[in-house]
């Protein structure tokens, strides 16, 4: 009975080392219990962390509808230098100002007979804002509101990292943390010893949007932008390689 068993054993541990032989892949993890220095196993593991924005990228416009293009590029030029002078106010450095495009054009109103009417031209200077202060977007926003009035378009105000080496560090400890823990089970699966690291590949560090409300508000009289900050998303995947003994 006792060297039925030990067979049975011996059956099961063949099995196991022919496939062990031939190399095992799941998924992006490898296995290669072969007698040899490349004896080792490859796992792949992803470390995340959350950080609050600290900067805001804010695109806006000025634009005027005047009886020449002339007369519109005026106005533009008139409301640019009001945009300007606002953002200097707001402590925004003119480095951090960037002209994107500036468009004239004339403007139909068209009628349903497919008739069109000159209604005027039409002067657009856009620009592109870098807000190293996320805190101060709202109020940035509120004061370009005031000192350009209607011709200001708000296009859009987008939350980004500008440092996020804290968070990628946090990242990449909980991605070999978490590739270590799965090389171990592993190793227990297989009734094996895990050895010393041979090799260790950063995969990708991308950076995803999660929209949380930790926006800013203030009281008055007039109405006031609040700008959602939420979390971004810092991600770390890496795939090492560990030998076994």
């Amino acid at each position: 009975m006792v060297n039925m068993n030990r067979k049975k054993s011996l059956l099961v541990g063949g099995v196991a080392v022919s496939m062990v032989l031939a190399g095992c892949s799941i998924g992006g993890d490898t296995f290669n219990g072969v007698e040899s220095p490349n004896r080792g196993v490859t796992v792949q593991a992803t470390g995340t962390a959350e950080v609050v924005p600290d900067s805001v990228l804010l695109m806006f416009s000025v634009t005027a509808l005047a009886d020449s293009n002339e007369e519109a590029v005026r106005q533009v030029a008139d409301l640019a230098d009001k945009a300007r002078e606002s953002l200097r106010e707001s402590d925004i450095d003119d480095d951090n100002v960037q002209t994107r495009t500036v468009t004239t054009y004339p403007e139909y109103q068209y009628g349903a007979d497919g008739s069109q009417t000159l209604v005027g031209y039409r002067a657009t200077q856009s620009f592109t804002v870098d807000i190293d202060d996320a805190g101060a977007a709202g109020s940035v926003v509120d004061a370009l509101v005031v000192a350009v009035g209607d011709g200001l378009q708000i296009e859009s105000v987008t939350p980004e990292v500008g440092d996020n080496k804290d968070a990628l560090e946090v990242a990449r400890e909980s991605a070999i943390r978490n590739a270590r823990e799965k090389a171990e089970d592993y190793a227990d699966l297989l009734d094996v010893d895990l050895g010393d690291v041979q090799s260790v590949v950063e995969v990708t560090s991308p950076v995803t949007f999660e929209p949380r409300a930790v926006g800013e508000s203030a009281d008055s009289s007039m109405a006031k932008i609040g700008i959602d900050l939420g979390t971004q998303e810092v991600s770390v995947t890496v795939d090492v390689r560990w030998s076994l003994k």
